[in-house]
């Protein structure tokens, strides 16, 4: 019995901070972008492809994204899949792209047509982080 109360208030603690009062202004995201990432950790690779939004409310994002990602031993693969996420304020948002085994979470910052931030996938004690950027097209 105590287990599920101390659930129950963890569920409740969780509902309230996911809600959106706090979002007064959604930045212009909605469209294609080009997406370029470096992995910087644990070994190095390059990602390139596109970062498609289709909706952006203070409900929420969603959209997808399409990427080849090419190591330093020159090896290539294609990771695709959905990605969803939150407005933080009018000029970030933060994402969750479904394009591996475990979600690569995005922290964005827009300016103009440009957007950049950091993303970290961290799978139990195996973690990969890098930068990223990318332009309105």
């Amino acid at each position: 019995m105590r287990t599920f109360l101390v659930l129950g208030l963890i569920g409740v603690g969780g509902c309230q901070m996911e809600t959106t009062a706090s979002c007064s202004a959604v930045p212009p995201i909605v469209g294609r972008w080009s997406y370029t990432a470096t992995e910087s950790s644990p070994v190095h690779a390059n990602l390139s492809g596109t970062l498609s939004i289709t909706s952006a409310s203070c409900d929420g994002i969603v959209g997808s994204m399409d990427v080849l990602e090419s190591d330093a031993a020159g090896g290539q693969q294609r990771l695709a899949g959905p990605i969803t996420g939150q407005v933080v304020d009018g000029k970030s948002f933060q994402f969750s792209a479904f394009i591996d085994a475990t979600p690569r979470q995005h922290l964005a910052s827009v300016t103009g047509d440009s957007v950049s931030g950091s993303w970290v996938e961290a799978a139990g004690s195996a973690s990969a982080s890098g930068t990223f950027g990318g332009r309105k097209e």
